[in-house]
């Protein structure tokens, strides 16, 4: 087929045995003939705001920081940093709580030593300045794609290595003024590092370390300072590529990285301070040798992975069922996938923006519709609604329970809409269109039919509640 139909048509493919097939919207963000665009993407999302910052590598000029913002409509492209002979590897993005603005940090190249520099949107442009280094450090280094990350109250910390020392450092950006502290300088740490906030503001770091002819995958956690434990290994290339994924509601940190052929993903035990495997012993990629990676928590608790098939070149997704791993070949056509990152746009469609190799350009994958209906939906008033969820939860007629009650609480009334998609984000039936409901509780019962009446199979659903326009979603699996 045409490569000009996959972009108009979207991806659908037949998969091996064992994988799962899912239709999966592309989205050309950025190409221009001749031009290398997308290589360091990373990506954040907030409701219906998707930010990608990403290096533009031009022929015959600087390399410089771009970011695609999609406001629920349309693509807006912008150019966030072009002072330096070399701007934008290495980049890291997140939305800062408090004020809804983009911010990245990133590696910076002036022609003597590498640098990183901070900037931050203030909703007109970009503020940027260089990161302070501490004393001695000449050469600092990004932790590709993971390294910047908020806490509730607005304060952007850096998880960061200095290159000539391979020590980890944390710099945080707090009242205008930068603090650095090291978090281990006994070397061979990085440059692979992800930095996540608990629901307690306390910071999270996985990261690499190399002392020998194999290597681990560490984490550490600051509770007062700074304590070290092993996620996995030893072994070969352990966390050479690494993400972390927190779920606020049952307090799960959950990391996927590399090793060897493999993405494994590991969860953290509070109760024996320890990491134990997630899942089952055969992983969510398991197939030729798997590089970058990337995962995420939906609205609803479903972990889901994104990563990169070298073997192959294919883009992957698995998610975990409760009992297994869904997985499914997101793009096979293009050498694709490099660079992977994963969220969820309005907390229930997969979305993945990587480096597109064959097309030197920026892309993004959706699993659902990205405009519409659901690109209009703003953040949901969390004041709004007391309860949504789903009883029993699995149903269906493998389970004795043939229908699913959506009950849900409403702390004022106002206009309601409920509504069922599949796991492609394809809508199977409209339980409430646009009715007045009072506060109070309320119930609504789903029996696995679409709106002609005709069964569903097997799988996960989403159900989403919509209030004076705005959304929350979760998920209900449904067994025949």
């Amino acid at each position: 087929m045409p490569r000009i139909l996959w972009l108009l048509l979207g991806v659908s493919m037949l998969v091996p045995s064992g994988v799962a097939a899912q239709d999966w919207e592309r989205h050309v963000i950025d190409q221009q003939a001749g031009e290398n665009i997308g290589e360091y993407c990373a990506m954040a999302i907030s409701g219906s705001r998707i930010v990608v910052a990403y290096y533009f590598d031009g022929t015959g000029v600087q390399g410089y920081l771009k970011m695609a913002d999609f406001d629920g409509t349309t693509w807006t492209l912008s150019t966030i940093d072009d002072e330096d002979l070399s701007d934008g590897e290495e980049v890291s993005i997140a939305i800062d709580p408090t004020d809804g603005h983009p911010a990245v940090v990133y590696e910076a190249y002036a022609g003597t030593n590498r640098y990183l520099k901070y900037a931050k949107h203030d909703g007109v442009d970009w503020e940027r300045e260089p990161i302070p280094l501490p004393g001695g450090v000449t050469n600092a280094a990004g932790a590709p794609g993971r390294g910047l990350s908020f806490t509730s109250d607005g304060v952007a910390q850096v998880v960061w290595f200095s290159s000539g020392t391979w020590d980890l450092y944390v710099s945080s950006l707090e009242g205008g003024s930068w603090s650095t502290e090291p978090v281990a300088s006994d070397g061979n740490l990085g440059p692979a590092a992800s930095l996540i906030h608990d629901s307690v503001d306390g910071p999270w770091i996985v990261c690499s370390l190399n002392n020998g002819s194999l290597d681990k995958l560490l984490a550490a956690h600051n509770d007062g300072g700074w304590s070290f434990g092993e996620v996995y290994g030893p072994s070969n290339g352990a966390g050479e590529y690494n993400a972390l994924a927190y779920y606020a509601p049952t307090g799960q940190l959950i990391s996927s990285f590399k090793e060897g052929a493999y993405i494994r993903t590991y969860e953290y035990d509070d109760g024996t301070d320890s990491w134990t495997r997630f899942g089952t012993a055969t992983p969510p990629g398991n197939q030729g040798l798997n590089l970058h990676n990337a995962c995420a928590f939906d609205a609803s608790g479903t972990f889901a992975v994104a990563h990169y098939n070298e073997y192959d070149h294919s883009l992957r997704y698995a998610y975990w069922t409760g009992s297994s791993w869904h997985r499914a070949i997101v793009d096979d056509a293009y050498d694709v996938g490099q660079y992977c990152n994963l969220s969820f746009y309005n907390e229930t469609v997969a979305v993945i923006a990587c480096y597109d190799a064959d097309e030197e350009a920026l892309v993004v994958y959706a699993n659902g519709e990205l405009s519409g209906g659901s690109g209009s939906v703003t953040p949901w008033d969390a004041a709004s609604l007391l309860t949504l969820t789903a009883l029993p939860n699995p149903f269906g007629s493998a389970t004795g329970c043939p229908a699913s009650d959506i009950h849900f609480t409403l702390a004022t009334g106002g206009v309601v809409s409920l509504r069922v998609q599949d796991a492609t984000g394809r809508l199977v039936r409209n339980l409430l269109v646009e009715q007045q409901r009072a506060a109070g509780p309320h119930r609504m019962s789903w029996n696995g039919k679409d709106g002609d009446g005709n069964p569903l199979p097997s799988g996960a659903y989403f159900y989403s509640l919509t209030l004076d326009g705005r959304m929350i979603g979760r998920r209900a699996l449904l067994l025949r």
